[in-house]
């Protein structure tokens, strides 16, 4: 009977395993898989670029020609595992203040992405972010709303503990 259970559990426990995936999704309104998430499948090639950016200077240069030539994808996001990222949070990843700083210039959202984001990892105590934060919290200002109920005491006594 032992060996039967054994058998059997053996047999169903792939089923039960669940394999996540990283799902990219696009920051472009205009583009078909924007909010037809479910049937498009799409991936960005900001977000690779960036991804896959060694020290050369040639890397470099293809991600800001991305960024300049492709504005519409400063906006995209993956997910995967709960966690999720952007082009902006990747560069911040990188600690690339010149990319930072230019997809900020070209229309990046600079609050985190959908889901539990990785900018909680690098937020506060972070000397070497310092400077990509400033910059930031500089384009966070821009949106007033959003900045005055992200700041105000009684949000942070809530949400921030």
């Amino acid at each position: 009977m032992k060996k039967f259970f054994i058998f059997i559990t053996c047999c169903t426990l792939p089923f039960f395993a669940v394999k996540a995936e990283e799902v990219v999704y696009s920051g472009n309104p205009n583009h078909p898989a924007f909010g037809n998430r479910r049937y498009c499948q799409y991936d960005s090639v900001l977000i690779r670029l960036i991804q896959n950016m060694d020290g050369r200077e040639a890397s470099r240069q293809a991600v800001m020609t991305r960024i300049k030539e492709h504005p519409e994808e400063v906006n995209d996001w993956w997910s995967h595992d709960g966690w999720s990222g952007t082009p902006l949070t990747e560069a911040m990843l990188k600690k690339d203040k010149e990319i930072v700083s230019l997809l900020l210039a070209h229309g990046a959202i600079p609050f985190p992405p959908p889901g539990t984001s990785f900018w909680t990892n690098y937020a506060e105590g972070k000397p070497d972010y310092a400077e990509i934060f400033t910059l930031i919290q500089a384009a966070q200002k821009k949106y007033p709303v959003y900045t005055s109920i992200l700041y105000s005491d009684r949000y942070r006594k809530q949400h921030c503990k």
